[in-house]
């Protein structure tokens, strides 16, 4: 925490990291997590634009007495702005 990965080499099956404090270390996987204009995906994959692939994703918190312990739910749509009315 407090720090952003500054370089990053790929060899023999290992990732060499560099980071923004000076630390260096050596792991077998990472993943970028940074994001939309994720620095890690530029220094892997180079600077490749972004396009719309058609998802959206939304973030939300409820009341907990709202969720049942130990079940994990999703809905998916297809993007277009719904109304609360049933299809």
């Amino acid at each position: 925490m407090g720090t952003t990965v500054t370089h990053l080499r790929q060899h023999d099956g290992v990732v060499d990291m560099s980071f923004s404090d000076g630390t260096e270390e050596t792991y077998d996987l990472i993943v970028g997590a940074d994001g939309i204009h994720s620095a890690v995906r530029k220094m892997v994959f180079g600077d490749i634009p972004l396009h719309y692939a058609g998802m959206t994703s939304w973030a939300f918190w409820v009341e907990r007495k709202l969720v049942e312990r130990g079940v994990i739910k999703e809905h998916w749509v297809d993007g277009r702005i719904h109304s609360g009315r049933s299809r």
